[in-house]
Parts: structure tokens; C-alpha cells; sequence
């Protein structure tokens, strides 16, 4: 008799070493756009986001695409982690031969800030004429001065698990993990922020689709 346990939820993290040039050339754009979005604020506590669905988030966020950001945020971050699930043996690994950015949105956190559990969903899309699926969503730490990262991850896959046993991996107890890094999971791990104790955080998130 064997018993195969598949573990479906992961996260990674690493430090641009491009982030000086990042912040520089995307923190004047999300500034001067506050006026816009200050009200943009559903489901989140003293934050608002420039999130949007449909064609309208490439027009708001078409700055945060732009090849030499997105390229080191995203497409090399991909690359690293497959690699590494291909050499170290981890399954399943992703079979999607292209990834795509479906979604690109900024949040800015003021003190206090907060958003509770929620994750970036799955869901099918078509893209250049081929079925897309939902993979990967990530999140790319701007601008951010408290001590610790604010992001709680949580399983949710708790058939057999009690209350007392749910799962959760808070960011805070990493310590590396601060401005300057992305971090990229499956696009169902839920998550939250914690309340933020000094203002100003800025993450940007990007939601991920592979094409088989």
C-alpha cells in the first residue's frame, strides 16, 4: 500500500538586484496617480489600489508591463523557480510551456492599512487564440520601511484538518523578505495583509496565466 501526499501550495522569494532602478522609475508614476485611485479602496482597511478588471487595468497599469520591469519581477522570477522545482524534483511542476500577465495592480498601504484573506482566484482566459489558465500570482514589495512584511499566507485545504490545526506562514518571521523582493505562489494561496505600522507601503501584484 502507498500513500502519495501532493503538496499544492508553495511560495518563493527573492531580492532584485534591480530594485534601485524599479522604485526610481515607478514610484513618481504611482504618486502622481493618487488623486485617481485614493477612493479605489473595496474590500481594503485605510489603502486604496489602482485594481481593475477587464481591458481597463493594461490602460492604468501599463507602466508596470514595461519590459525592463516586468522582466525582472516576473518572467526571470518564473524561470528561477521552475528551474528549481525541475532540478530539486518538486511536483507537480507547472506544465505550461508560455506565461502571460493577465493582471497588473498597485496597493498603497497608509498606517493601519490592512486587507483580509482573499486570494487571486483560478480561472480560464484566451490569449493570442490559445486557452490560458490561471497559475502563478505575485507580489513585488516598492516601498516599504516597517521592520517586518505584513503578508499572512494560510492553507485552505482543510478537509481533514480542525480549526486549531489551520495552517498559516506569516512573512513577518522572514526576515529577508522586506522592500526590493517579490515573492510568487499559486494564485489560490490565500492571503492577508496585516495592519501596517508605518504608512506608505506599496506593493505591486501581477496575476500570472500559463498556456499549455
Amino acid at each position: 500500500m502507498t500513500f502519495i501526499s501532493i503538496i499544492s501550495q508553495f511560495l518563493y522569494y527573492r531580492t532584485l538586484p534591480e530594485h534601485d532602478y524599479i522604485k526610481k522609475r515607478l514610484m513618481p508614476k504611482i504618486l502622481e496617480q493618487e488623486e485617481k485611485f485614493i477612493s479605489n479602496n473595496i474590500n481594503l482597511q485605510n489603502a486604496y489600489t489602482n485594481f481593475s478588471k477587464g481591458d481597463k487595468w493594461i490602460k492604468h497599469s501599463n507602466f508596470l508591463i514595461e519590459p525592463s520591469i516586468v522582466n525582472p519581477i516576473v518572467m526571470q522570477t518564473i524561470d528561477i523557480v521552475i528551474s528549481y522545482m525541475k532540478k530539486n524534483n518538486i511536483l507537480p511542476i507547472p506544465p505550461y510551456k508560455e506565461y502571460f500577465v493577465t493582471n497588473s495592480w498597485y496597493t498603497r498601504y497608509d498606517t493601519g492599512g490592512n486587507f483580509d484573506y482573499h486570494s487571486h482566484g483560478h480561472s480560464q482566459s484566451v490569449i493570442n487564440g490559445k486557452v490560458a489558465h490561471t497559475a502563478f500570482s505575485i507580489i513585488y514589495i516598492l516601498n516599504d520601511q516597517n521592520d517586518t512584511n505584513s503578508t499572512v499566507f494560510t492553507s485552505h485545504d482543510r478537509n481533514y484538518l480542525s480549526i486549531a490545526d489551520i495552517l498559516e506562514l506569516d512573512t513577518a518571521e522572514l526576515t529577508h523578505i522586506k522592500e526590493g523582493t517579490v515573492i510568487i505562489f499559486p494564485s489560490n494561496f490565500h492571503h492577508k495583509v496585516k495592519p501596517v505600522k508605518i504608512p506608505n507601503r506599496i506593493v505591486l501584484s501581477y496575476n500570472i496565466s500559463g498556456v499549455l
